[in-house]
Protein backbone atom coordinates (compact mmCIF):
# COMPACT_ATOMS: atom_id res chain seq x y z
CA UNK A 1 0.00 0.00 0.00
CA UNK A 2 2.47 2.65 -1.21
CA UNK A 3 -0.27 5.32 -1.42
CA UNK A 4 -1.45 4.83 2.17
CA UNK A 5 -5.08 4.47 1.05
CA UNK A 6 -5.66 1.20 2.94
CA UNK A 7 -4.27 2.69 6.15
CA UNK A 8 -6.52 5.73 5.70
CA UNK A 9 -9.58 3.50 5.23
CA UNK A 10 -8.74 1.62 8.43
CA UNK A 11 -8.43 4.87 10.37
CA UNK A 12 -11.74 6.13 8.94
CA UNK A 13 -13.52 2.94 10.03
CA UNK A 14 -11.95 3.19 13.49
CA UNK A 15 -13.20 6.79 13.75
CA UNK A 16 -16.75 5.63 12.92
CA UNK A 17 -16.56 2.91 15.59
CA UNK A 18 -15.38 5.48 18.16
CA UNK A 19 -18.28 7.81 17.36
CA UNK A 20 -20.82 4.98 17.60
CA UNK A 21 -19.35 3.76 20.89
CA UNK A 22 -19.28 7.26 22.35
CA UNK A 23 -22.95 7.97 21.47
CA UNK A 24 -24.29 4.60 22.60
CA UNK A 25 -24.39 4.16 26.37
CA UNK A 26 -24.97 0.45 26.68
CA UNK A 27 -22.85 -2.06 28.64
CA UNK A 28 -20.58 -2.80 25.66
CA UNK A 29 -19.81 0.75 24.48
CA UNK A 30 -16.92 1.45 26.87
CA UNK A 31 -15.05 -1.74 25.91
CA UNK A 32 -15.59 -1.11 22.18
CA UNK A 33 -14.29 2.45 22.55
CA UNK A 34 -11.11 1.24 24.28
CA UNK A 35 -10.47 -1.35 21.56
CA UNK A 36 -11.00 1.25 18.84
CA UNK A 37 -8.51 3.63 20.44
CA UNK A 38 -5.97 0.80 20.71
CA UNK A 39 -6.36 0.13 16.97
CA UNK A 40 -4.92 3.58 16.23
CA UNK A 41 -1.46 2.63 17.53
CA UNK A 42 1.28 2.07 14.95
CA UNK A 43 1.72 -1.55 16.02
CA UNK A 44 -1.97 -2.41 15.66
CA UNK A 45 -2.17 -0.59 12.31
CA UNK A 46 0.83 -2.56 11.06
CA UNK A 47 -0.83 -5.82 12.13
CA UNK A 48 -4.08 -4.82 10.40
CA UNK A 49 -2.24 -3.98 7.15
CA UNK A 50 -0.36 -7.29 7.22
CA UNK A 51 -3.63 -9.16 7.75
CA UNK A 52 -5.26 -7.28 4.87
CA UNK A 53 -2.27 -8.03 2.60
CA UNK A 54 -2.54 -11.74 3.34
CA UNK A 55 -6.15 -11.70 2.12
CA UNK A 56 -5.33 -10.17 -1.29
CA UNK A 57 -6.10 -12.51 -4.20
CA UNK A 58 -3.06 -11.29 -6.16
CA UNK A 59 0.69 -11.37 -5.63
CA UNK A 60 3.22 -8.64 -6.36
CA UNK A 61 4.62 -10.66 -9.28
CA UNK A 62 1.17 -10.62 -10.92
CA UNK A 63 1.59 -6.89 -11.63
CA UNK A 64 3.52 -5.36 -14.55
CA UNK A 65 4.22 -8.62 -16.35
CA UNK A 66 6.56 -8.39 -19.32
CA UNK A 67 5.09 -8.43 -22.82
CA UNK A 68 2.61 -5.55 -22.39
CA UNK A 69 3.13 -1.81 -22.88
CA UNK A 70 0.32 0.59 -22.00
CA UNK A 71 -0.31 3.50 -24.38
CA UNK A 72 -3.08 6.09 -24.25
CA UNK A 73 -5.02 4.36 -27.04
CA UNK A 74 -4.60 0.80 -25.76
CA UNK A 75 -2.20 -1.86 -24.54
CA UNK A 76 0.39 -3.29 -26.92
CA UNK A 77 0.54 -7.08 -26.71
CA UNK A 78 4.16 -7.41 -27.83
CA UNK A 79 4.16 -11.15 -28.52
CA UNK A 80 1.07 -11.05 -30.74
CA UNK A 81 1.85 -7.59 -32.14
CA UNK A 82 -1.67 -6.33 -31.56
CA UNK A 83 -3.16 -3.39 -29.67
CA UNK A 84 -5.77 -4.51 -27.12
CA UNK A 85 -8.17 -2.45 -24.95
CA UNK A 86 -7.14 -1.25 -21.50
CA UNK A 87 -8.19 -3.65 -18.76
CA UNK A 88 -7.66 -3.75 -14.98
CA UNK A 89 -7.33 -7.53 -15.34
CA UNK A 90 -3.88 -6.99 -16.90
CA UNK A 91 -2.68 -5.39 -13.62
CA UNK A 92 -0.42 -2.87 -15.34
CA UNK A 93 0.61 0.12 -13.22
CA UNK A 94 2.67 2.09 -15.78
CA UNK A 95 1.53 3.89 -18.92
CA UNK A 96 3.07 6.05 -21.63
CA UNK A 97 1.61 9.52 -22.17
CA UNK A 98 1.13 9.12 -25.93
CA UNK A 99 -0.69 6.91 -28.45
CA UNK A 100 0.77 3.86 -30.16
CA UNK A 101 1.42 4.48 -33.87
CA UNK A 102 2.90 1.50 -35.77
CA UNK A 103 3.72 3.73 -38.76
CA UNK A 104 5.57 6.44 -36.82
CA UNK A 105 9.06 7.44 -38.00
CA UNK A 106 11.68 9.86 -36.69
CA UNK A 107 14.26 10.99 -39.24
CA UNK A 108 16.43 12.73 -36.64
CA UNK A 109 16.96 9.43 -34.79
CA UNK A 110 17.93 7.66 -38.02
CA UNK A 111 20.48 10.38 -38.81
CA UNK A 112 21.87 10.23 -35.26
CA UNK A 113 22.41 6.46 -35.47
CA UNK A 114 24.19 6.79 -38.80
CA UNK A 115 26.43 9.49 -37.32
CA UNK A 116 27.46 7.67 -34.13
CA UNK A 117 28.03 4.41 -36.00
CA UNK A 118 30.21 6.16 -38.63
CA UNK A 119 28.39 4.35 -41.39
CA UNK A 120 29.03 0.87 -39.93
CA UNK A 121 25.84 -0.93 -41.03
CA UNK A 122 26.51 -4.04 -38.89
CA UNK A 123 27.02 -1.96 -35.74
CA UNK A 124 23.89 0.04 -36.48
CA UNK A 125 21.90 -3.16 -36.98
CA UNK A 126 23.15 -4.59 -33.65
CA UNK A 127 22.21 -1.39 -31.83
CA UNK A 128 18.73 -1.52 -33.37
CA UNK A 129 18.23 -5.05 -32.06
CA UNK A 130 19.23 -4.08 -28.52
CA UNK A 131 17.18 -0.86 -28.52
CA UNK A 132 14.23 -2.74 -30.01
CA UNK A 133 14.48 -5.36 -27.25
CA UNK A 134 14.08 -2.60 -24.67
CA UNK A 135 11.20 -0.86 -26.39
CA UNK A 136 9.38 -4.06 -27.30
CA UNK A 137 9.67 -5.54 -23.81
CA UNK A 138 11.73 -8.58 -24.77
CA UNK A 139 11.50 -11.46 -22.25
CA UNK A 140 15.31 -11.69 -22.43
CA UNK A 141 17.24 -9.69 -19.85
CA UNK A 142 20.10 -8.07 -21.74
CA UNK A 143 23.06 -6.06 -20.46
CA UNK A 144 24.51 -3.59 -22.95
CA UNK A 145 27.96 -2.15 -22.20
CA UNK A 146 28.67 1.07 -24.06
CA UNK A 147 32.40 1.63 -24.52
CA UNK A 148 34.02 4.64 -26.13
CA UNK A 149 35.55 8.06 -25.56
CA UNK A 150 33.59 11.03 -24.34
CA UNK A 151 31.42 12.93 -26.80
CA UNK A 152 30.44 9.90 -28.90
CA UNK A 153 26.73 9.97 -28.02
CA UNK A 154 26.58 7.15 -25.45
CA UNK A 155 24.68 9.11 -22.79
CA UNK A 156 22.65 11.04 -25.37
CA UNK A 157 21.37 7.80 -26.89
CA UNK A 158 20.50 6.19 -23.54
CA UNK A 159 18.72 9.28 -22.25
CA UNK A 160 16.75 9.64 -25.49
CA UNK A 161 15.44 6.07 -25.26
CA UNK A 162 14.69 6.54 -21.54
CA UNK A 163 12.79 9.73 -22.36
CA UNK A 164 10.63 7.89 -24.89
CA UNK A 165 9.96 5.05 -22.43
CA UNK A 166 9.03 7.49 -19.59
CA UNK A 167 8.00 5.45 -16.49
CA UNK A 168 9.10 2.24 -18.22
CA UNK A 169 12.72 3.39 -17.85
CA UNK A 170 14.75 3.95 -14.70
CA UNK A 171 18.22 4.81 -13.48
CA UNK A 172 20.46 2.90 -11.08
CA UNK A 173 23.72 3.83 -9.35
CA UNK A 174 26.61 1.90 -10.91
CA UNK A 175 28.07 1.24 -7.43
CA UNK A 176 25.31 -1.32 -6.88
CA UNK A 177 26.55 -3.37 -9.84
CA UNK A 178 30.18 -3.55 -8.74
CA UNK A 179 32.00 -6.29 -6.85
CA UNK A 180 32.05 -4.47 -3.49
CA UNK A 181 28.23 -4.23 -3.35
CA UNK A 182 26.33 -6.75 -1.23
CA UNK A 183 24.05 -9.30 -3.00
CA UNK A 184 21.13 -8.08 -0.87
CA UNK A 185 21.59 -4.48 -2.00
CA UNK A 186 21.84 -5.54 -5.65
CA UNK A 187 18.64 -7.59 -5.43
CA UNK A 188 16.84 -4.78 -3.61
CA UNK A 189 17.78 -2.26 -6.30
CA UNK A 190 16.72 -4.61 -9.09
CA UNK A 191 13.28 -5.43 -7.71
CA UNK A 192 12.68 -1.70 -7.28
CA UNK A 193 12.72 -1.53 -11.10
CA UNK A 194 10.22 -4.36 -11.62
CA UNK A 195 8.08 -3.68 -14.69
CA UNK A 196 10.61 -1.40 -16.36
CA UNK A 197 11.90 -2.11 -19.85
CA UNK A 198 15.19 -0.25 -19.49
CA UNK A 199 17.42 0.52 -16.51
CA UNK A 200 20.44 2.76 -17.10
CA UNK A 201 23.51 2.74 -14.86
CA UNK A 202 25.90 5.63 -14.46
CA UNK A 203 29.48 5.39 -15.72
CA UNK A 204 31.71 3.03 -13.75
CA UNK A 205 35.16 3.96 -12.43
CA UNK A 206 38.17 2.84 -14.45
CA UNK A 207 39.37 -0.62 -13.44
CA UNK A 208 36.22 -1.49 -11.47
CA UNK A 209 35.07 -5.12 -11.32
CA UNK A 210 31.49 -6.25 -11.89
CA UNK A 211 29.41 -8.02 -9.26
CA UNK A 212 29.41 -11.80 -9.77
CA UNK A 213 25.59 -11.88 -9.47
CA UNK A 214 25.25 -9.82 -12.66
CA UNK A 215 25.12 -13.06 -14.65
CA UNK A 216 21.76 -13.73 -12.98
CA UNK A 217 20.47 -10.40 -14.27
CA UNK A 218 21.10 -11.32 -17.90
CA UNK A 219 20.02 -14.95 -17.51
CA UNK A 220 16.65 -16.50 -16.84
CA UNK A 221 17.13 -16.94 -13.11
CA UNK A 222 14.51 -15.59 -10.74
CA UNK A 223 15.65 -12.57 -8.73
CA UNK A 224 14.22 -12.13 -5.25
CA UNK A 225 14.43 -9.02 -3.13
CA UNK A 226 12.53 -7.04 -0.53
CA UNK A 227 11.73 -3.35 -0.58
CA UNK A 228 11.53 -1.42 2.68
CA UNK A 229 8.59 -2.67 4.79
CA UNK A 230 7.22 -4.77 1.91
CA UNK A 231 6.92 -8.50 1.19
CA UNK A 232 9.43 -10.52 -0.80
CA UNK A 233 9.21 -9.75 -4.54
CA UNK A 234 10.20 -12.04 -7.43
CA UNK A 235 11.18 -10.84 -10.89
Amino acid sequence: DDTGQVKLKILNEVAKIKIDAATNHDQYSNGILKRAIALESNQRLKQALELAASMLPTRSEDFDRSGFITFQNGVLDVENEVLIPHSPDLKLTKALSYDFDPDATFDEWTKFQSLVCSGDAELERGKKIISGSCIAGSPDRLIELKLGPKGTGKSTESEAIAGALEDFAGFINADVLLANSSPMRLAQELVAHKGRLLVIASETPKGAKWHTDLKRVSGGDSIRGRLMHLSLIHI
